[in-house]
């Protein structure tokens, strides 16, 4: 996929892209600096590292717009202080579970939502750009049940990740003891999808009329 090569690369936007790659990078760094569980961290980190990794490469020849990159870096960001003291361990999922009297920390449930708010920013964008599909319940529908496709066979891949390594298989699921936990994951990422649609769609509709990529007003 490609834009329309008379769409002029804007400076807000390339600064504004620059900046959360950036604040992302040292985030990384900082995650890959003695984290908890070195096997637990690479397995963590490394879908995050390819996924930016994909996304700068593709930034002359398809651009999202900004609030798409938004998201996806703040999901970015979570995974990687995740990944550094395993989910389970991250000391703001402690201080609420301790506070609310949780059986768990939920801070992993977090990620998982932030997973169903950029797939379906990413999704509604491209469908929006490079197909016929219009505004409306349909496009509604079409992302959503997408997001939850994705966050199903993350699932998926989790499990055959987890069963291939072993060792450090729980840390990297982060069940904490629940055996519903993938059905909440899933769940947490199709709610996200849905209100990601309600809130920032109008921004994201917003940014594609400045750029003249919007097919239907």
């Amino acid at each position: 996929m490609s834009n329309t090569p008379r769409e002029p690369l804007s400076q807000r936007d390339f600064r504004h892209n620059v900046a959360l790659l950036v604040f992302t990078a040292l985030t990384v760094i900082w995650s890959g600096a003695f984290p908890h569980d070195r096997k637990v961290w690479f397995m963590e980190i490394t879908p995050v590292i390819m996924g930016v990794l994909l996304l700068v490469v593709t930034y002359k020849t398809y651009r999202f717009t900004r609030m798409s990159y938004l998201v996806v870096f703040i999901a970015a960001i979570l995974i990687a202080i995740g990944g550094h003291y395993t989910f389970e361990r991250v000391p703001f999922g402690i201080w609420a579970k301790e506070y609310f009297g949780s059986s768990r920390n939920h801070y992993d449930r977090a990620g998982h939502f932030m997973q169903g708010v950029f797939s379906a920013l990413l999704i509604r964008e491209m469908v929006l750009r490079r197909s016929g599909v219009r505004r409306g319940h349909w496009l509604f529908m079409l992302v959503s049940s997408s997001s939850l496709a994705i966050a199903a066979m993350f699932e998926f891949v989790e499990w055959f990740v987890a069963v291939t390594v072993g060792d450090g298989s729980q840390a990297y699921l982060a069940t904490q003891g629940d055996e519903w936990d993938a059905h909440w994951d899933m769940l947490l990422a199709f709610i996200g999808s849905i209100l990601s649609q309600w809130v920032f769609a109008p921004v994201q509709d917003k940014q594609l009329r400045e750029r003249g990529l919007a097919q239907d007003k």
